[in-house]
């Protein structure tokens, strides 16, 4: 759960996409304007130059007004990017425009496909697109210097710069490539730390870490906590076994994350313990919350004939509050509810 609509990362994309796109957009509108005054100005410059400017044009619409997702966006860049820059270089090399002026000012755009690739795929499906793009550029510029030192020769002001170019893009593709496969690293050890392993949600560190959110920046309504059991769980351990019982604690936990509201966040606490955070929430919203939780787990059984009940430990904000005697309240008031004859909530 979160109290965002969007995710950062995605929120971040999305500018990054809408940034790339301007920029393409500028330096196309840029090198129209430019070769309008310039009489040296190519055939595929002239026909793609406009197309290119539509394109992005369509792109930034699309993505400012959020009619398909950024990754879908994102590809048609890769896309556009890789045929433009390729098919420019093709161009080049046939028609002997390489070996006279080299890549050309296009060129200054050939890297930006790298940051793009990881930003949008996967880092291995990034690392294959990259590197394919990156051969075909070397490739079908080396052919084209190939051929023309059949017909005229060799020429070395332009080769030194060329081969100068192909080899800073290999190092900064290697180096984008180090930076988010660490940052893929970081990322995995870093979902190790804060999910639970069994169920799949937060656990208790994530959990302690929004509790401490919540104390420092609350709303006038306050936020609070509710400590859920699940009733007789060493039970069903001890009739069906561990591996039922741990299809009861993913099925109880996704049945309680799908009753939450977008603000509210779950965790596993411990055992067969789950521990659920409301904001903007006070004592009467929490118990309707409570209630809703206990009829996602009475409206069908789990796992077949298996039908779980819970008890659940109610604690709201006061002044002097801290996370561990919200807790401690929470946990008091569990025990109650189990005392007085569980698949009940009790308030602290």
């Amino acid at each position: 759960m979160s109290d965002q609509s969007v995710p950062p990362y995605e929120r971040f994309r999305r500018s990054f996409l809408l940034g790339i796109m301007g920029l393409g957009l500028l330096a196309s509108l840029l090198s129209l304007f430019m070769g309008q005054r310039s009489p040296g100005v190519g055939i595929w410059d002239n026909l793609t130059i406009p197309l290119v400017i539509g394109l992005f044009s369509f792109l930034l619409v699309v993505l400012w007004r959020s009619w398909i997702s950024t990754a879908w966006v994102g590809a048609a860049g890769l896309i556009l990017m890789f045929s433009y820059q390729l098919g420019n270089l093709a161009y080049r090399a046939t028609t002997g425009t390489l070996q006279r002026e080299g890549l050309g000012d296009g060129a200054i755009w050939f890297a930006l496909f790298f940051p793009l690739a990881f930003l949008i795929l996967p880092l291995r499906a990034a690392l294959l697109a990259s590197v394919v793009y990156y051969l075909a550029g070397l490739s079908t510029t080396a052919m084209g210097l190939l051929v023309a030192q059949g017909s005229n020769g060799l020429n070395f002001a332009i080769v030194n710069p060329i081969g100068q170019f192909f080899l800073s893009q290999l190092a900064l593709l290697a180096m984008i490539y180090l930076y988010a496969h660490s940052q893929a690293e970081y990322s995995s050890v870093h979902q190790m730390a804060y999910t639970d392993a069994l169920t799949g949600l937060p656990n208790r560190r994530s959990m302690g870490a929004w509790i401490e959110r919540e104390l420092r920046c609350h709303s006038p309504l306050g936020f609070s906590i509710l400590l859920i059991d699940i009733d007789h769980f060493k039970q069903i351990n001890d009739s069906h076994g561990h591996t039922i019982g741990d299809q009861v604690l993913r099925e109880v936990g996704m049945r309680i994350a799908s009753a939450l509201r977008a603000e509210d966040e779950v965790c596993r606490w411990g055992g067969e313990e789950f521990l659920v955070l409301a904001p903007n929430t006070d004592q009467a919203g929490a118990q309707r919350l409570g209630e809703r939780l206990s009829e996602a787990l009475r409206k069908e059984p789990l796992l077949g004939s298996l039908s779980p009940t819970i008890s659940i430990g109610l604690a709201c904000w006061e002044k002097g509050s801290t996370a561990e005697t919200l807790i401690q309240r929470a946990d008091e008031a569990m025990y109650r509810a189990k005392a007085l004859g569980r698949n009940r909530l009790e308030v602290a």
